[in-house]
């Protein structure tokens, strides 16, 4: 389904393409969209793609509680969409080769690694005021938060219109 915006046609996401619970595993192959900053914005014509995969999921309420995917999102990703892709190993542990690709939610944060910074000796280096130093780097993971709870904003905003 497509409708036009300018003379340009949009992609419309129906809820029938939204994960459902059985989609929601470790090992999962996703795609991520997204505008990171870093990229510089000569490249921001596009969205940047990103493969990773689900890498932690909750075990009881698996599609309703944010998840964690194995993929180097940064500022710019948050907001983009993280799709399924029906390939790889299934949750049973056999091959998958086909099928429908389903929107399993958004990204909502990244995960940063600390670092307290030390001199050679071991000492942890602080600044004038005694505050310790402290250096960040992504450890390649992301929060998601799934299309059920899309689902949810997008149904209470059509409610609070009519």
């Amino acid at each position: 389904d497509e409708f036009s915006i300018n003379n340009n046609k949009v992609n419309i996401l129906r809820y029938d393409t939204f994960a459902d619970s059985l989609e929601y595993y470790p090992g999962q192959k996703v795609y991520v969209f997204g505008f990171p900053g870093a990229v510089g914005p000569e490249y921001w014509t596009k969205s940047i793609l990103r493969e990773g995969i689900v890498s932690w999921v909750n075990a009881k309420k698996p599609h309703k509680v944010p998840f964690l995917i194995d993929c180097d999102v940064f500022p710019g990703n948050s907001g983009g969409p993280v799709l399924s892709v029906p390939y790889g190993i299934s949750r049973k542990g056999t091959i998958l080769d086909g099928g429908n690709i389903s929107f399993m939610g958004i990204v909502s944060q990244r995960r940063l690694g600390h670092n307290l910074i030390m001199d050679s000796k071991g000492n942890i280096i602080q600044d004038i005021k005694g505050t310790r130093l402290v250096s960040y780097e992504s450890i390649g993971v992301g929060v998601v938060e799934p299309a059920y709870r899309v689902k949810e904003l997008l149904k209470h905003i059509e409610k609070e219109i009519k």
